[in-house]
């Protein structure tokens, strides 16, 4: 085998793996339900013993461990310049363990890192789910729980990629790094954290939910927070303020209009035509008054910007700024009581690799091999730590896994097993393609 992955596996090669997989169904089923179990959410609840579970099955398959907390270089953190800004970030961080495993290849081969989060969003309210949140209930070929699909289907499958390679006695020549890590949601730096401790590779895997299409680009993210001001006043004389809640709607709908302006104008290959917006300005908090009996003399919204991989962060800040301050300038109060703008919380660069990239092709080839379609090649509609591995990892990475991405954070979440199955095979194949092996 050539160690620069020009050649594909062999066909009997490909057929151990499938048959050691489909020999393992049955443990990964039950891996994944482990984890499932274990509520790793809303930030910052603790991920650890999820990750005890994570960290038992890599040291069974005989991977060298580094198991670390943010809090031990949270100093290094905060001086990136990407740094997800936190609140008391000691006490956030701690008890939530970050599981790298790796696996030394015996040389000549192109390494790689296979990458995924445990920690999940909340799961509030409870009544709206048929299923239990934390059940991990198998029915019908799915598995219903929080995290499921985002994504712990997708640590399941590159967990068990890397213990079938094992299990066949293939000897990858590049290392293998398996990285569990947690605060994906939260403010994004347990990836971060992994490359400050000096885990790079050739390429990467994130393994968030695809439904095994290949994605070589996500979306960056921007968090905007606007407070619009009123004038209070006693609901008997309600006539006489200028109620906060009403001038916050107006930047509300302001910020709707902009949605649709960005997403007829800005262009992506990987987005253009695939999504019905490609750009969506996400208002996910609206606060405003304290009490029934008078005007709100503030409002405060809060939203998510996603950006295109090509478009500058700084110069969609400004475009936003701009736009709101035009807007303001058109209302007769807003114009002499301008709204306040605040760029706060983490921040996310979008990327494109380039469907090009070598490993899009190898994953390309195994999942065809593997589900007999080709897969679908496009971007992905949101961020997740395939660019900090990319930018500050320097790792050119591609998201693949199971699960469905409308399915994340969603009510009675699921992953397909079968995906997951094939999942773990086109990563195991793909790993030895990637890594070229003996």
């Amino acid at each position: 085998m050539s160690g620069l992955g020009e050649k594909s596996m062999k066909e009997e090669d490909k057929e151990k793996i499938n048959d050691i997989v489909d020999g393992k169904r049955e443990e990964i089923i039950e891996f994944l339900q482990k984890m499932i179990r274990v509520p790793t959410g809303p930030p910052p609840t603790s991920e650890k013993l999820c990750q005890q579970l994570v960290e038992k099955k890599l040291d069974s398959i005989g991977l060298e461990l580094d198991v670390f907390e943010i809090t031990e270089m949270l100093d290094m953190l905060i001086r990136s310049p990407n740094f997800g800004k936190i609140p008391e970030p000691e006490k956030w961080y701690e008890g939530r363990p970050i599981v790298v495993g790796k696996m030394r290849g015996t040389g000549g081969g192109r390494s790689i890192i296979l990458n995924g989060h445990v920690d999940t969003v909340g799961v509030e309210p409870r009544k709206l789910w048929k299923h239990k949140p934390f059940g991990a209930e198998l029915d019908n070929g799915r598995i219903y729980g929080r995290g499921a699909s985002d994504m712990k289907g997708g640590v399941a499958a590159m967990i068990s990629a890397v213990e079938s390679v094992v299990e066949a006695g293939f000897r990858p020549k590049g290392d293998i790094t398996l990285e569990s890590v947690i605060d994906e949601e939260g403010g994004a730096n347990g990836t971060r954290a992994c490359i400050l401790r000096g885990y790079n590779a050739d390429a990467g895997v994130v393994t968030e939910p695809t439904q095994l299409q290949i994605f070589p680009a996500q979306q960056g993210w921007l968090m905007l927070r606007v407070k619009v001001y009123g004038k209070p006043a006693h609901v008997g004389i309600a006539y006489e303020g200028i109620n906060a809640l009403e001038k916050g709607l107006k930047i509300y709908q302001a910020l709707k209009d902009l949605e649709s302006a960005r997403n007829a104008h800005k262009r992506h290959p990987l987005y253009t035509g695939k999504y019905p917006i490609a750009t969506p300005i996400c208002v996910g908090v609206v606060r405003a008054g304290e009490w029934v009996n008078y005007i709100p003399g503030e409002c405060v919204l809060e939203a998510c910007i996603l950006t295109l991989p090509n478009e500058n962060i700084e110069e969609v800040r400004g475009e936003i700024e701009t736009y709101l301050k035009g807007v303001a300038y058109s209302d007769l109060w807003l114009k002499d009581n301008p709204p306040e703008i605040e760029w706060w919380g983490s921040v996310g660069i979008g990327v494109d690799v380039g469907v090009e990239h070598p490993l899009v092709r190898v994953l390309t080839n195994n999942v065809k091999y593997v589900t007999h379609r080709n897969p679908e090649i496009s971007g992905m509609i949101a961020g997740c730590d395939m660019n900090q591995l990319t930018i500050e990892g320097k790792t050119p990475t591609i998201i693949f896994g199971p699960g469905n991405l409308r399915l994340a954070h969603a009510f009675d979440e699921f992953v397909e097993v079968d995906e997951v199955i094939n999942c773990t095979k086109a990563l195991a194949m793909s790993i030895l393609e990637w890594c070229d092996y003996r």
